[in-house]
């Protein structure tokens, strides 16, 4: 098993600590988790300090899903 990057292991962190298979909405609440850890590991994206999500966030799920 490789070693993640930080935001990588942040979200995976995020989703399994939020897992709970007694709660029927469990999976909803990994998902918000997951998203939310994404978000706050991503940084501006462009010279001028935009927030420019997507390529940050693709690049995470693309690593969780190489792994």
């Amino acid at each position: 098993m490789s070693t993640l990057a930080s935001a990588s292991q942040a979200v995976l962190d995020a989703t399994y600590n939020a897992y709970d298979p007694k709660d029927p909405i469990a999976l909803r609440r990994c998902a918000a988790a997951a998203l939310r850890a994404a978000a706050e590991h991503c940084v501006p994206d462009d010279s001028e300090g935009h927030w420019i999500y997507t390529p940050n966030v693709l690049a995470i799920a693309n690593e969780l899903e190489a792994q």
